[in-house]
């Protein structure tokens, strides 16, 4: 399943996600482990997920502070979810390339 390209308003302006990295993906495959493990608490949490929404958009405009600063709390985990739907639908769409290979994450 594709999901739709996520975006952001920064200063008012729409950014929208590039194609993702394999940087982006390693960095959400770390975060789904400390999470699933209970490895992150409330300010690391907020942190990793801030993080890899800058990593999502690879844009020198875009970094943590105005991630912080554009997005409002109400919209962190939806967009934090949107992006990692966007990137695990884009690796198992990938995946399903190949034939008899295992998808990421082990879902098929």
């Amino acid at each position: 399943m594709v999901v739709p390209v996520p975006y952001i308003l920064v200063d008012g302006k729409k950014m929208v996600m590039p194609k993702p990295k394999i940087f982006l993906y390693r960095q959400m495959v770390a975060f789904s482990e400390k999470e699933k493990n209970g490895e992150l608490n409330g300010d690391e949490l907020f942190d990793a997920m801030i993080e890899i929404i800058a990593v999502a958009f690879d844009n020198k405009e875009i970094t943590k502070e105005v991630v912080e600063k554009n997005l409002p709390m109400e919209d962190l985990s939806a967009i934090f979810l949107h992006i990692k739907a966007h990137v695990e639908g884009m690796a198992m769409l990938k995946a399903s390339q190949f034939p008899n290979v295992k998808t990421p994450m082990g879902k098929r």
